[in-house]
């Protein structure tokens, strides 16, 4: 005999409703994947054939559904209702009414590829591919503009999407640009796990959407000085590994060849540096926060371009950001009683590293900075905090004294 429910409906019986008099649970998952306006037609409560207990997730395993990857714009929750309680009834979400996610048509999101753009909408399924080319670019402004769209959502795609976006910013439109991490959290976020480049540029889309942050305008200029400096960086660590391979050396001709390897990295390393000195001077705005940079303890003239250069936002930021933007902020790990070991994580790697020089020289070089690290050594913190420690100071300075466009006076 079968379980009857508060409605005096069985556990066993089959779904009714418009579209479809009978339906099992197998066809009632076929039927959500395919459209996402089928459970929109299942009014209020949906019992599904074979499921014989009040809790029959607890036999089948996890199965929540989410249909939004596959969609767009509506949100269907198949075995897991809008308060999070787990059961057989899929229930309308907020207040008995299943709502399509707000979406505008000025949000766009473009999947790139080394070959071909392709662009998703939030609020339909509609695609558009385009190619990677300049004619393609173009092709890609002139339809967002017929759409209304106003604001484009693209990943950073190893410099493949450089061109699109500074051509759709050129044009004047909000250009958001996501870590590939960034769009994965939110894809796992909203339980999508279609994976496509059709699907990307939709959830592309639906990210640029629910982003909350403002499109900063990028420098053209700043950008250019950005690859020099790379260029400078990329030489360096060349320039170290071979060090290091030309240790265990023996043959004269190997020796011979890797003394001309040495000697022409270090001069493009001289000639990149020499290239953005000058363009620094090229702008006054630059060349005062250049040189407020270099009144830093143990900053020098690559750490100040580094600064300058990767870094653009020091001077506008509320105290601590600066540290968390570098990646040298320890973030909290307590929950309840439990009181974890603070660590630092994420911000930016390039900057970060020649900072870490720039540290080195300031805890050993610095009185004020010697004994603040010497401090922290004694009261039992091991030297790598220390040093870190002494990074967030450094850099925390740097935002104050371009902030208050003043130099650093040692005490």
């Amino acid at each position: 005999m079968h379980r009857k429910n508060s409605r005096g409906i069985s556990w066993g019986e089959k779904v009714r409703c418009p579209t479809t008099p009978r339906l099992s649970l197998r066809d009632f998952c076929s039927a959500a994947s395919r459209s996402p306006l089928f459970v929109e037609t299942v009014r209020d409560w949906v019992w599904i054939e074979g499921l014989t207990a009040p809790n029959p997730l607890q036999r089948m395993g996890r199965f929540p559904l989410s249909l939004l990857g596959l969609s767009g714009s509506w949100t269907a929750f198949g075995f897991q209702t809008s308060d999070g309680c787990v059961g057989v009834r899929a229930r309308r979400h907020k207040g008995e009414i299943m709502k399509q996610v707000q979406c505008t048509t000025g949000v766009a999101g473009v999947d790139i590829g080394k070959r071909w753009l392709d662009v998703g909408f939030c609020h339909d399924e509609a695609h558009r591919r385009f190619a990677n080319t300049t004619v393609g670019i173009a092709e890609l402004i002139a339809c967002m503009r017929k759409l209304g769209v106003g604001r484009i959502g693209m990943e950073a795609s190893g410099n493949y999407e450089r061109e699109v976006r500074e051509a759709l910013e050129a044009e004047g439109f909000a250009v958001v640009v996501f870590q590939p991490l960034e769009v994965k959290t939110f894809a796992r976020w909203r339980r999508i796990r279609l994976k496509s480049d059709k699907a990307d540029a939709h959830l592309i889309a639906l990210a640029t959407q629910a982003y909350e942050g403002v499109s900063a305008r990028r420098d053209p200029e700043l950008i250019e000085l950005a690859e020099l400096l790379t260029v400078y960086e990329q030489a360096s660590d060349l320039l170290a590994t071979i060090k290091t391979q030309a240790e265990h050396d023996r043959l004269t001709d190997v020796i011979a060849l890797r003394d001309e390897m040495k000697a022409a990295l270090s001069q493009t390393k001289k000639r990149a540096l020499v290239l953005l000195l000058h363009r620094v001077r090229l702008r006054p705005d630059w060349l005062k926060r250049f040189d407020l940079l270099r009144s830093l303890p143990g900053v020098g003239q690559v750490v100040a371009l580094a600064l300058l250069i990767r870094m653009p936002e020091l001077g506008e930021m509320k105290p601590g950001q600066p540290a968390a933007l570098l990646g040298v902020a320890p973030f909290d790990r307590d929950s309840g009683t439990l009181k974890g070991k603070r660590f630092i994580t994420g911000g930016r790697a390039r900057p970060r590293t020649l900072v870490y020089i720039a540290a080195l020289a300031a805890k050993r070089m610095n009185n004020a900075f010697k004994a603040f690290a010497k401090r922290l050594i004694d009261a039992g913190k091991p030297p790598k905090v220390a040093i870190v420690a002494v990074m967030r100071k450094l850099i925390e300075a740097a935002n104050l004294i371009l902030k208050r466009q003043s130099p650093w006076i040692n005490a």
